[in-house]
């Protein structure tokens, strides 16, 4: 659904858009053919890993970002200068 909005926004705005896998169970098979089966997508090369850290921290103040600092890094990478 929100590739689908992205799409009908691009001709009034050009929207960047990257999928984010989370909750991924690394070194399986399903992370891997999940990756290949979106080959043709915007993917972020980072992933999120099915961890208790991250699913115990609503409503904490977060000290520790784990692999989203993987994220932040590619998002900071990809900035373009103003």
């Amino acid at each position: 659904r929100v590739l689908g909005m992205v799409q009908e926004l691009e001709p009034l705005h050009k929207i960047k858009t990257h999928l984010l896998m989370t909750r991924v169970r690394a070194g399986t098979n399903s992370s891997k053919q999940a990756r290949e089966g979106m080959a043709d997508l915007p993917l972020f090369d980072a992933q999120i890993g099915q961890r208790e850290m991250y699913a115990n921290v609503w409503g904490t103040a977060i000290e520790d970002f784990g692999e989203y600092r993987y994220v932040l890094d590619e998002l900071l990478s990809a900035r373009v200068s103003v």
